[in-house]
């Protein structure tokens, strides 16, 4: 199974937000123990370091936690294309509807998110880490 998850979800577990980080954190794991292809695009691997950055105040631990990821999950490029197709999505967020067509050209089955709502126009299936791991689980 290859899924896109959306740059919060791993903002969730690098940050341990308290809300969101045991849902994410199981998601991931679930991945890993099921080998579970997941992916982000390359573009939300630089906005996970410039938030780590300006939440933890410190290069050296954003840049690690950031370069961490790498073990964890795979980089989807993002092309010319797909911000193309972004620029004429339905997604009304930006860089929800690049992930919705970064995901598509690399045929994933789900995007992972927390915000589904953002993704209502998506070409694939959008859902929660909580909601994956009970599809997933059963």
């Amino acid at each position: 199974m290859k899924i896109m998850a959306d740059t919060n979800v791993m903002l969730d577990i690098l940050i341990k937000r308290i809300d969101f980080y045991e849902d994410s954190r199981e998601f991931i794991n679930l991945c890993e123990a099921n080998k579970f292809h997941v992916y982000f695009s390359a573009s939300a691997v630089t906005d996970i370091y410039y938030i780590l950055y300006r939440s933890l105040k410190d290069k050296e631990v954003a840049l690690n936690k950031t370069k961490s990821l790498l073990n964890i999950v795979k980089i989807a490029d993002v092309f010319e294309s797909d911000i193309k197709t972004a620029f004429s999505s339905v997604i009304e967020d930006f860089e929800d509807a690049v992930v919705n067509s970064v995901a598509e050209r690399i045929d994933c089955d789900y995007i992972v998110a927390r915000n589904e709502k953002d993704f209502k126009n998506a070409d694939i299936p959008v859902i929660s880490p909580k909601d994956f791991l009970e599809i997933v689980k059963k």
